[in-house]
């Protein structure tokens, strides 16, 4: 690699302590070999392999083909698999033991004794990044005291615009017991809009589409909605397009040029399921649809993510394994 002049990919500013890792190591260039651009399973291949895949995974939900209800007896079950308490000391952000009275808390805000014999099931959006967790409440807890690397009640993080389906609320009606594609925990009741599941599969599914490419963007700040206004939105996030008909003369006083127009989940005031334009510079890093599933593509995305902090479970705002 030639440097030259302040070519940001040559300055070096302290020695690092990764062995044998140079430099220029730290770029996909240096990794992209001929052939790279090559697609390595087209569109309808992908797909294809997807239902293969989540019929030999049974981790892998297909939501929109959930069932209509569940049993009494199923939801408990699912409860119980997920809901666990370890019975060997737990701490709090503080490094203090928690008091036994919060977990005892924590079980009954499951709210079994609430469960019908038949349980409708729900559908919705999450209108922001946000968590689900193991049991019904958001404090952090960790196994030894001051490891605050490792929240024993985090499950994963979820994304705007990311569906789910609804199972049960906990007694305090802050949490929904939910499923995701690949995850079932408990997500607080304030980050999810609700929808038939007509309503949210015709959101999620919906052409034209943009997908975020970048590590983050953000929308543009909009001084009349807080709820869309700079919204983080992480690689891998799909909003749908808005119409030609859709898009007014000015949004939020606001002109459209220089923007693509997408929509994004809300809640109205009954916390079910709205959307609000809102804009995202044609400069930012997206992309209309999904990218080509080629070796150069999956080298410059995941090379995006490289230099940000772990996060287990999606802590600190972060990746773990799995999202990465």
């Amino acid at each position: 690699m030639a440097c030259a002049g302040s070519t940001p990919k040559c300055y070096e500013q302290f020695e690092s302590t990764v062995p044998n890792v140079k430099t220029e190591m730290l770029y996909p260039d240096f990794w992209i070999k001929d052939g790279a651009e090559k697609v390595l399973m087209t569109e309808s291949e992908i797909s294809e392999f997807n239902q293969r895949l989540s019929k030999k995974c049974p981790v892998l939900i297909d939501l929109e083909q959930y069932p209509a209800s569940v049993t009494k007896e199923k939801l408990l079950d699912l409860i119980k698999g997920i809901s666990k308490i370890s019975e060997e000391r737990l701490f709090d952000i503080k490094g203090e033991l928690l008091p036994s009275q919060y977990l005892t808390d924590l079980i009954e805000n499951l709210n079994t004794n609430g469960v019908e014999d038949v349980i409708p099931v729900r559908f919705g959006l999450a209108v922001r990044r946000t968590e689900m967790r193991r049991l019904p409440g958001a404090e952090r807890v960790f196994d030894e005291p001051c490891d605050y690397e490792f929240d024993c009640f985090m499950e994963t993080a979820v994304y705007p615009a990311e569906p789910l389906v609804i199972l049960h609320t906990s007694k305090d009606g802050k949490w929904y017991f939910a499923q995701i594609y690949n995850y079932l925990a408990w997500i607080p009741a304030a980050d999810v809009a609700m929808g038939s599941r007509e309503a949210v599969f015709g959101f999620a599914n919906h052409k034209p589409f943009l997908v975020i490419t970048g590590s983050r963007v953000h929308t543009n700040y909009n001084p009349f909605d807080e709820s869309t206004s700079e919204l983080p939105l992480y690689m891998g996030v799909r909003l749908p397009l808005a119409s030609r008909e859709e898009i007014p003369a000015n949004v939020n006083n606001h002109n459209p040029a220089g923007n693509f127009v997408v929509k994004l989940p809300v809640r109205d005031a009954l916390g079910n399921l709205a959307t609000q334009l809102a804009f995202i510079p044609r400069t930012r890093d997206v992309s209309l649809g999904y990218l080509p599933y080629t070796t150069e593509n999956v080298l410059k995305q995941v090379f995006k993510a490289q230099g940000e902090r772990y996060g287990w479970g999606g802590m600190f705002n972060a990746r773990d394994c799995s999202a990465l």
